[in-house]
């Protein structure tokens, strides 16, 4: 493990690094490249990375490696290590069972509210017993004990928004259904969830030394995202799937909640179509990155936003990235940047959890590409 350190350190400090962490570019392109694609280019288990402190720790300084000899994006290396649960953890911390398999990232079963009057016998998650907090108390001390102050080793947080928890314990069906049938006991139910994040946030930041509103403490996320405090993954929150009537009445007004907490949402991410909402999400107080999924509309984002946001342009993984040949992948990043239109743009082919190899060398061709597009 020392030795393995040793190698991060000396490629953290050298000069095509170094150049990656000083770079103005006003766009640039971040590959994401998820875990159960790393265990099988790099040859660990996913069962024992999310469960061997040794394995973990091991298989996050060997992809530090292969991303700054292999994978020529923009990310710079950085001396950070930790441990995240993907979807996994918030869903347990409400009583849900977590479902772990080879080769996979780990989540959840079946929804648990199975009637809105479930939620009143519920209680605030607790930071130490609640769900696999444990577990991730555990893996947390060994990595940190094996870490040996060479390196800093981020406490996940909490990174499901307010409408992305309510689809995983009551299900997107029933939600549809209260709305029209409940919607006072679906607002209670949206109340608590946000009371449910900031209890265990409190309890978090007391643990940790900080405050809901520090701007310089950063996890990783999925391997490839560092993310703050105040981030917000809203998946489920797509204009295919519900009005914006619907996102002004249930969504929004818990979100706002959050983003006060938090004194502003740093990074706001939906792979779901965003643009019906983009006014509204004005309210939201977004201070840094909007993420832009393939359904929602670049260019109209450019127009709401104003020009101190950056905006993370993520590619669909089949469409755009494994099934796409060169003449597809140049046209593609080329109306992409020309729908940012000047501003700060980062490109994203990330969520890439299927295959192996190949999945690689697709990547390793949209990176080509964007740098003959960009140079």
């Amino acid at each position: 493990m020392k030795d393995l350190i040793s190698q991060v350190e000396h490629a953290y400090y050298s000069e095509t690094n170094q150049n990656k962490i000083k770079s103005t570019s006003k766009v640039k392109l971040f590959v994401g490249i998820g875990r159960p694609i790393l265990s099988k280019v790099l040859n660990f288990s996913t069962l024992d990375y999310f469960s061997n402190a040794n394995v973990c720790l091991e298989s996050q300084l060997k992809w530090k490696l292969f991303w700054h000899n292999e994978i020529q994006d923009d990310t710079p290396l950085d001396l950070t290590v930790g441990i995240d649960y993907a979807t996994e953890l918030e869903a347990t911390l409400f009583g849900m069972k977590g479902i772990s398999s080879e080769g996979t990232e780990p989540t959840y079963g079946e929804p648990i509210v199975h009637e809105l009057e479930d939620i009143e016998k519920m209680t605030y998650p607790d930071f130490y017993k609640s769900g696999i907090m444990p577990k991730v108390h555990n893996m947390y001390e060994k990595i940190f004990d094996l870490a040996n102050n060479r390196l800093k080793v981020y406490f996940p947080g909490w990174a499901r928004g307010t409408w992305s928890i309510a689809t995983i314990i009551r299900g997107f069906n029933n939600l549809c259904f209260d709305v029209k049938d409940d919607p006072e006991s679906l607002h209670k139910m949206m109340q608590f969830i946000v009371d449910s994040r900031i209890s265990w946030e409190n309890q978090r930041f007391n643990f940790l030394n900080i405050k809901p509103t520090d701007k310089d403490y950063h996890w990783k996320y999925c391997v490839y995202r560092d993310i703050s405090n105040s981030d917000m993954f809203e998946d489920e929150v797509d204009g295919n799937l519900f009005s914006p009537q619907m996102y002004r009445e249930f969504v929004l007004p818990y979100e706002k909640q959050l983003s006060i907490y938090y004194g502003g949402i740093s990074y706001y991410h939906s792979c779901g179509n965003l643009t019906p909402f983009l006014s509204d999400m004005l309210a939201l107080n977004i201070t840094n990155v909007l993420h832009i999924s393939s359904w929602t509309d670049l260019a109209k984002a450019v127009e709401v936003f104003p020009e101190n946001i950056t905006f993370q342009r993520s590619l669909h993984p089949i469409n755009e990235v494994i099934n796409a040949d060169e003449k597809a992948m140049r046209k593609n990043l080329e109306e992409i940047i020309r729908a940012a239109n000047g501003r700060d743009l980062h490109i994203c082919p990330d969520a890439l959890y299927e295959g192996s190899w190949h999945t690689i060398e697709k990547v390793k061709q949209i990176v080509r590409i964007f740098r003959e597009i960009t140079s």
